[in-house]
């Protein structure tokens, strides 16, 4: 996740976006903005204020500043020194109020947690494990790789994986080959659980930077879960391993 936005499909009329992932162990973090119709240039306002709740086992404000975390590319301007707690509800909503008074709301489930296994690297091979849902719903994951050499990390490897039709337990194998991980010092292994809301998202984000890169591909309309604006509200699970491969 972290890709960035295509504005080409946002409608004729000015409107919010919003980003907030949640995931268990972690703060809060929303981003929230203003943007333009289609006619005019995209220049996202992190200014604007906005009354922001979410609203897990109790009400959990999220206040207004500007950073960025770390692993992420994301620009935030909402946040919470408090951490989402996984385990003590099943969903969770989002109540955000503009200055003009418009309303924006979304909700969301939690996935269940994930798990890593047998992470190997043989040669040019990586590949892991990792066990299926029988429930349907639980079955959206993005694998992914990314390596780094001389301290300075490379771009990310992704697998958006649909394993909705699967009905019952079963584990599940994936492999990436690069020989670029001959060469590298380490490599961190990822597996997000995503909602099916989410999964949607992603794809058309990855749709819409496709579009960005090749002026004959047209993007297609935001896979949105919000009332009131564009964008997403959701909660994913992870497992990360790192893998040491020079010394």
């Amino acid at each position: 996740m972290g890709q960035r936005l295509d504005m080409q499909e946002m409608g004729q009329g000015p409107g919010y976006f919003l980003e907030c992932y949640c995931k268990p162990g972690d703060m809060y973090c929303l981003t929230a903005t203003r943007i333009a119709p289609i006619s005019e240039d995209q220049l996202l306002d992190y200014s604007l204020e906005f009354d922001v709740w979410v609203v897990a086992e109790e009400p959990v404000k999220l206040y207004h500043s500007l950073f960025n975390r770390p692993e992420s590319k994301l620009v935030y301007n909402y946040g919470s020194s408090k951490v989402f707690k996984a385990g003590l509800v099943d969903t969770l909503y989002l109540r955000v109020t503009a200055q003009n008074g418009e309303k924006i709301t979304g909700k969301t489930t939690i996935p269940d947690r994930i798990k890593l296994k047998d992470v190997t690297l043989l040669n040019n091979r990586l590949s892991a494990n990792f066990d299926c849902s029988s429930d349907p719903r639980q079955n959206y994951y993005i694998f992914s790789a990314r390596f780094s050499t001389d301290g300075k990390r490379k771009s990310r490897e992704y697998r958006y994986l649909d394993y909705s039709n699967v009905r019952e337990e079963k584990q599940m194998h994936q492999s990436f080959v690069n020989d670029d991980f001959l060469r590298c010092d380490s490599i961190e292994v990822s597996l997000k659980r995503l909602t099916r809301e989410n999964y949607l998202y992603q794809l058309t984000l990855l749709e819409a930077n496709n579009a960005n890169n090749d002026n004959l591909i047209i993007p297609s309309p935001l896979q949105s879960n919000l009332n009131g604006a564009i964008g997403i509200f959701t909660c994913y699970t992870e497992d990360q391993i790192t893998l040491k491969v020079r010394k």
